[in-house]
């Protein structure tokens, strides 16, 4: 790759490497530490110049399975000792709505008490990175459904609801880059592989993309919305208008209209908003 002077904008090494996956033991985190390491010396050889050079990102582990919080698996790897944390760019995770009942249901993307799982995936992963030079979080893969998605909830209408939420969840916790699983393949594609014509939530991307800035912003409604809302709101900078904001506004209940008079929006309060796709 670098003979042949490819464009590479990062390497990753890992995926869900913590075990109990398919059969597998896992890798330990020290371990993978111990690779991270290696690898980082290696891209140094083939890319002498910083500014030709790849970035290097890890693990794509699961943070947060529905029980069990993974968060201590990245902790584990970074303070092990085996490898500096400032040779990795960011810390990339895998983040589904995982919940208790079968993913073939469609209350996956409308039952916000499953959504809060990528809220406490965001919080647990920048938690992590604020210890370790505050290392960039990025959301690595993610959909509605897991395991290839479902037909007629991951690839209709409907999962906009689910991806307006996680871009939006995302960019209010610091994470830097949301990762779609996939942009071509499988159910939850953004793009249809044979077609080539766009799913539903092809558009929630493109208009991310192309309005959402930088950075998210604190706001205050009124009136205000009670504990347990169905209408989820967050609001960013816009991206290419100063002094303009872009309000992402989703309501997941089916039966229930809001009225607001007024978003007011208070200074930035940290990194940036995903990048869409």
């Amino acid at each position: 790759t670098a003979r042949h002077r490819l464009p590479v904008y990062a390497f990753e090494l890992g995926n869900e490497l913590y075990g109990s996956y398919s059969g597998s033991d896992g890798v330990a985190p020290a371990a993978l530490a111990a690779d991270l390491s290696r690898l980082s010396d290696a891209i140094k050889v083939f890319w002498p110049q910083p500014n030709s050079r790849p970035k290097l990102l890890a693990p794509d582990v699961v943070v947060y399975t529905g029980r069990t919080a993974m968060n201590s698996y990245f902790d584990t790897m970074l303070s092990s000792g085996r490898v500096d944390p400032a040779a990795l760019a960011g810390m990339t995770f895998h983040q589904y709505p995982y919940c208790n009942r079968p993913n073939t249901s469609a209350g996956t993307v409308l039952d916000l008490s499953c959504l809060a799982k990528l809220t406490t995936a965001a919080k647990a992963l920048t938690a992590v990175g604020a210890n370790y030079g505050n290392l960039a979080a990025l959301a690595g893969e993610g959909s509605n459904c897991w395991t290839g998605g479902v037909r007629n909830v991951s690839d209709v209408f409907l999962d906009c609801f689910y991806y307006a939420f996680q871009l939006s969840t995302m960019a209010t916790h610091n994470v830097q880059n949301v990762i779609r699983q996939t942009l071509l393949g499988q159910i939850y594609q953004l793009v249809n592989a044979t077609t080539l014509n766009p799913n539903p939530s092809y558009w929630i991307a493109l208009l991310w993309r192309r309005l959402v800035g930088r950075k998210a912003l604190g706001f205050r409604s009124e009136p205000a919305l009670p504990p347990g809302s169905p209408l989820h709101l967050s609001v960013h900078c816009a991206a290419a208008m100063d002094g303009e904001v872009v309000i992402v506004a989703v309501n997941f209940a089916t039966n229930q209209s809001f009225d607001l008079v007024h978003l007011l929006p208070v200074p930035p309060q940290g990194g940036g908003p995903p990048l869409g796709g």
